[in-house]
């Protein structure tokens, strides 16, 4: 036996079991979830998501783990390294080694030498890392090695790339040779990968265990945990052994992977059957085992409804559970109906589906979650029809249809809408549900949303920024609310796709009944908003709001003289109407007052739990401490100190505010926030992005979209977010050595550095100042750097990288109806500058537009843009006039003429630009006089020099006095003073 796997075939010593543990804090898409901790619960189950119980399985029977992260399976990989690091043991008694390769592709190909070694292997991936994996794949199935895949299920990039849900990626991989298992919850997650693995070892057949991504994967759900020890019991030891003497070592040497002729290869190849055809037997055989060890009983294909139906939906994944809810909902109605849950879809069993399938059973919808193009329909229904046929079923009559692609949310109405096209002599065949297809007209209508969750069930919807850890506290709420009554809960978690300070919902169940429901909040007794702009920005905010429910505001308006004034039209109006209750807390301020720059997290929890009541808040307050203590003693006393005064504050400072009746007759004025766009704006901004910036992109049509995919560049400059609490600003030019840092390291290219001549300064705006530009070539320009409020995140990159020069100030600034917003002068990359620039070695350093000038050759503003300033700039009023938002033009498309960057002054000209050769020369010379650039990112012995220099003037009182820049509001301009 070679040394590598020496250590895990070696006796058991001892079996114990460790708690699952925390995984940390990690990127948004990959957030992590709970696991399961000494846990004082009355019904025996913690909350967990599924990542974290798949996670559990396969560390536990798992020698060698090899691993490359992937949204959304990154997070199981991330828990078995992060087990593996603290010495946890799995159900052998060993600690498993993780291995993380530079690729999907590596680490399919180290799990195939380590399983030829003799080792038990399990790996995590999804989407296009499946992809890189199916090489793989086939070797591992045809050489009959027990290993697990388990994936989440995602989509794969087509016309355009999804980190989403769906089936397109299991089912590009159904053709390798792999035994295929679905998994529709958490819980089955955990109960399924024991199949899975336990199958594998005892059939010698590679596993795929698949759930969707993001809904199952990321799905906080109340789990009930299994033991090592039992699944240690469950095991084939037998098999195990036999596996382990296979194992390619120098004791028992022999050949593999030969190349097999015409006259041995189709032999070879059916050789296998014995050992396929066992498959099915042993999945049947570990399910029965795993219900009586658990109490939990899956099928390969389970029935549920009427017992004599007549129309019937067949699904596999997350769905299964939304379309349970609609057949219960029709059944309580009078009407017959059922569904067949898909769990075993490899190898597929025809026995089995029909003896599931009633005999009363005239028509079955059968659903993919994937598109198979050009096909006669999805994967799932080709096999449901052969097996029909085979079967002897040839009297249903089928149909097929998709749904949920990219993770297209699945309600109990669209469940609905499958059973009434059913009820039609001709139902629709190849439709989709959940959208509108206008083109090809396949979609069904979805005519009623029932509520169809178990009675008791409290349901809310949390609406933050990403980064300011609304998802963490949420997640801390389950959790709290678990441990501490005697209620199920569940969470899920939606994010946009933004790198930094995007939107996310959470959506969060609590019930004294088990929760399944694997779809979006519908009716919510609770909307909490983090961040009052989404009150404007997102019309539909508040529209799943039941009658008597509660709101709650992160706000600096805590009287309903303010919010009165504040808060539009129509939101006073819904939340009149609706007869709900008004929760608002200054959460941003008290975190700003505790120096937890802009975390609210521990502030909007103490809201939660005191507007909410879901516990007693002496309890709510003391497991909240235990939290804080939890999760921040390492980083000192000081941090803990802080997130206790955020935590108290926050409880005292949340109020209740008792607004006017008249709110009511508020008009209905959403069409005042809609901002109008310029006439030659592109079609796909009006059809496309600005109803997806509005979170309405659900409801576009199929005919808004290019069948190729293909949308207009340069779109960011209509999406200004301005969701930054603290925005960067230069605050002491003196002490700015212009090395550019701030903006180099800018992930949003939001600061910049600019060049002015004293002309172009001498027509500024009041307080508009900078400092003479460094270098020969920049003798006769001003130097200054700028920060686009709207585009700044508030992520403190600039200021950590320069903390003398830039300084981050609380905004408080919100744009009352008809005032305008600043607009950023697109910065320009002409060659004329760069040559100017040279002896710096600075790539590209921003000024402003000139008309027809040589100094910027990278494109104009718009026509009639008059009196610009680099970044912010007094503006005519948008056009609509009063009741609209700024219009936040931003940086125009290249090539169209620039507008006079003041008012009232001729177009500047720089110098002319230099030909390419000359400025080789140029820059050959000054090399030659032996002049020390200047570079971008300076040295540390540099950086420690230019501190000593900042630092001697200060103590000098050379320091600049003066305060940063700060918008206010002035008649139908902002202004810099």
């Amino acid at each position: 036996m070679n040394r590598l796997f020496a250590r895990h075939t070696r006796p058991i010593v001892a079996q114990r079991t460790f708690p699952l543990s925390s995984a940390g804090t990690l990127r948004a898409l990959s957030t992590p979830r709970w696991t399961a901790g000494p846990l004082r619960r009355l019904h025996g189950a913690v909350p967990m998501d599924g990542n974290t119980a798949a996670a559990h399985v396969a560390y536990g029977l798992s020698d060698i783990h090899a691993i490359y992260p992937i949204t959304p399976s990154s997070q199981m990989g991330e828990l078995a390294d992060k087990w593996s690091a603290e010495g946890r043991l799995n159900a052998f008694g060993n600690t498993p080694r993780v291995i993380e390769m530079q690729s999907e592709m590596g680490a399919a190909g180290t799990l195939h030498g380590a399983a030829v070694g003799g080792a038990l292997v399990s790996t995590f991936t999804a989407s296009q890392g499946l992809l890189l994996m199916i090489p793989n794949l086939y070797r591992v199935a045809g050489e009959l090695m027990p290993a697990v895949f388990h994936v989440t299920a995602r989509a794969i990039s087509g016309q355009g790339l999804s980190i989403y849900g769906d089936h397109s990626d299991v089912m590009a991989v159904k053709q390798t040779g792999v035994a295929m298992l679905a998994s529709a919850s958490p819980q089955e997650a955990m109960d399924l990968a024991l199949v899975a693995h336990l199958s594998s070892i005892r059939s010698s057949v590679p596993f795929v265990h698949f759930f969707d991504g993001f809904r199952t994967s990321h799905e906080i759900n109340t789990v009930e945990p299994i033991k090592y020890e039992d699944m240690r019991k469950l095991l084939d030891e037998e098999a195990l052994e036999q596996f382990r003497r296979r194992g390619m070592n120098p004791e028992t040497p022999n050949l593999r992977g030969l190349i097999d002729g015409p006259e041995h290869y189709f032999q070879q190849v059916e050789a296998a059957n014995t050992i396929l055809d066992g498959v099915l037997p042993v999945v049947e055989g570990y399910l029965d085992e795993v219900h009586k060890l658990t109490g939990r009983k899956y099928g390969l294909f389970d029935y549920h409804g009427h017992p004599e139906p007549r129309h019937v939906i067949v699904a596999c994944g997350s769905s299964v559970s939304t379309v349970e809810e609609a057949v219960n909902h029709r059944n309580a109605q009078g009407e017959r109906v059922g569904l067949i849950k898909v769990r075993l879809w490899r190898p597929f069993s025809i026995k089995h589906l029909v003896d599931a399938l009633p005999k009363s059973v005239e028509k079955v919808a059968v659903i993919d979650r994937v598109r198979d193009y050009l096909a006669s329909g999805g994967p799932l229904f080709q096999e449901v029809c052969t097996s029909l046929m085979m079967g002897g079923r040839r009297d249903v009559q089928l149909v097929n249809g998709r749904y949920g692609l990219g993770s297209k949310d699945f309600t109990p109405g669209m469940a609905l809408a499958i059973f009434d096209n059913l009820k039609q002599d001709q139902p629709l065949h190849n439709f989709v549900v959940g959208i509108k297809d206008d083109v090809t007209h396949k979609s069904l209508t979805v005519t009623e949303e029932p509520d169809t969750l178990p009675a008791g069930t409290k349901q809310s919807i949390f609406w933050g920024i990403g980064g300011d850890g609304t998802v963490g506290a949420n997640e801390e709420a389950i959790k709290l609310i678990v441990e501490n009554s005697n209620m199920y809960g569940q969470g899920y978690f939606a994010y946009s796709a933004h790198k930094s300070g995007g939107v996310t919902v959470s959506h969060l169940r609590f019930g004294e009944k088990p929760i399944n429901s694997t779809y979006q909040v519908q009716n919510a007794d609770l909307i909490a908003v983090h961040t009052t702009p989404y009150l404007k920005k997102f019309p539909s905010l508040l529209g799943p709001l039941k009658e008597g429910g509660t709101v709650i505001l992160n706000s600096p308006w805590n009287d309903v003289a303010h919010l009165d004034r504040m808060l539009p039209d129509f939101v006073k109006r819904r939340i009149a109407r609706r007869k709900a209750r008004l929760i608002n807390v200054d959460a941003t301020a008290i975190a700003h007052e505790a120096g937890l720059r802009g975390r609210i997290n521990m502030v909007m929890q103490a809201a939660f739990f005191k507007a909410s009541e879901v516990l007693p808040l002496d309890v709510a307050r003391a497991e909240l401490r235990r939290v804080i203590d939890a999760q921040y003693a390492r980083k000192g006393r000081d941090v803990l100190e802080r997130n206790y005064a955020a935590l108290d504050q926050g409880l005292a400072r949340t109020v209740e505010v008792a607004y006017p009746d008249a709110w009511a007759e508020c008009r209905d004025d959403v069409a005042d926030y809609i901002v109008p766009d310029p006439a030659d704006a592109p079609e796909q901004l009006r059809k496309v992005l600005r109803p997806t910036q509005r979170m309405e992109g659900d409801s576009l049509p199929v005919s808004a979209f290019d069948p190729r995919g293909a949308m207009p560049s340069g779109t960011s400059k209509y999406e200004k977010r301005g969701i930054a609490p603290a925005v960067a600003q230069w605050t002491n030019p003196d002490t700015c050595t212009q090395c550019n840092l701030c903006s180099a390291l800018c992930p949003h290219a939001a600061i910049r550095p600019f060049l002015f001549t004293q002309e172009e300064a001498g027509s500024a705006p009041e307080g508009w100042e900078g400092r003479k530009a460094v270098g020969k070539a920049g003798k006769s320009y001003q130097y200054r750097v700028q920060v686009s409020p709207y585009d700044c995140t508030g992520c403190d990159v600039c200021v950590k990288a320069c903390d003398d020069a830039v300084r981050q100030r609380l905004c408080g600034v919100d744009l009352p109806r008809g005032q305008p917003g600043p607009r950023r002068a697109g910065p320009g990359r002409g060659r004329g500058l760069r040559r100017a620039l040279a002896r710096h070695r600075l790539r590209a350093l921003h000024r402003p537009r000139h008309q027809g000038g040589d100094i910027d050759r990278g494109g104009g503003g718009e026509a009639g843009d008059q009196g610009r300033v680099p970044h912010l700039v007094p503006i005519q009023p948008v056009a609509g006039g009063a009741g609209h938002e700024p219009a936040l033009a931003g940086l125009e498309p290249a090539g169209r003429p620039a507008a006079p960057i003041f008012a009232g002054r001729e177009p500047l000209r720089g110098p002319a630009p230099a030909a390419p050769r000359a400025h080789r020369r140029e820059a050959a010379a000054a090399g030659a006089r032996r002049r020390r650039p200047v570079p971008t990112l300076r040295p540390p012995q540099r950086a420690a020099r230019a501190q000593g220099r900042r630092r001697r003037r200060r103590r000098e009182g050379r320091r600049s006095q003066g305060g940063g820049h700060r918008l206010e509001p002035s008649g139908s301009a902002y202004h810099l003073w």
